[in-house]
């Protein structure tokens, strides 16, 4: 597992992210990992908790969880496919390392993990496939007063607003239950 420090520079480096300069006495991130190079961060470019793992899947879940919002676009149905079609890639990847190990490493700590991890895994699909995407509201379904405005139609909208949100929240918090 890498080790991180956080320090003052003694001498100059150059960030490993960005390339950005770090000078003597700026405040740097040091990552120390078994038999690779040592990386340097300037405090702008804060290593993420997947680079301080070694483990693939532990990458891909931290990866997954941080930039959850920005890869996926949970306000529409296509992102939650999306995201239901990543976790049953991952599934499966680890299905098959399972099915590839030994038989007598399947029942150690190793297999327990694995299985473990499926298991997650299949328990977010099932909690994402209960989710339905929210309705949005037919302004035409709504009778508008003499200024072409319906403000029963306004709390509809804002109603789905608030149900779109709590939509997505609940895709974020399945995402965050999945075992590590």
């Amino acid at each position: 597992m890498a080790k991180m420090y956080q320090q003052k520079a003694r001498k100059a480096y150059k960030c490993s992210k960005c390339g950005k300069e770090i000078n003597p006495g700026e405040v740097y991130f040091k990552i120390e990992a078994p038999f690779r190079p040592t990386k340097y961060r300037c405090s702008c470019c804060r290593p993420e908790r997947s680079e301080l793992t070694e483990s693939d899947y532990l990458q891909w879940l931290y990866r997954l969880q941080d930039h959850l919002n920005e890869d996926y676009d949970l306000k529409e149905e296509s992102g939650k496919d999306e995201l239901r079609d990543e976790l049953e890639n991952m599934k499966g990847e680890l299905e098959s390392r399972l099915e590839n190990m030994p038989e007598q490493l399947q029942d150690s700590a190793s297999g327990e993990t694995l299985q473990n991890r499926i298991d997650s895994l299949e328990s977010a699909i099932d909690e994402l496939d209960c989710l339905d995407f929210p309705e949005e509201p037919d302004e035409d379904a709504y009778e508008k007063d003499e200024d072409g405005e319906s403000e029963e139609y306004e709390n509809a909208v804002s109603e789905y607003q608030d149900a779109l949100e709590s939509y997505a929240s609940s895709i974020e918090e399945i995402i965050g239950n999945i075992e590590e």
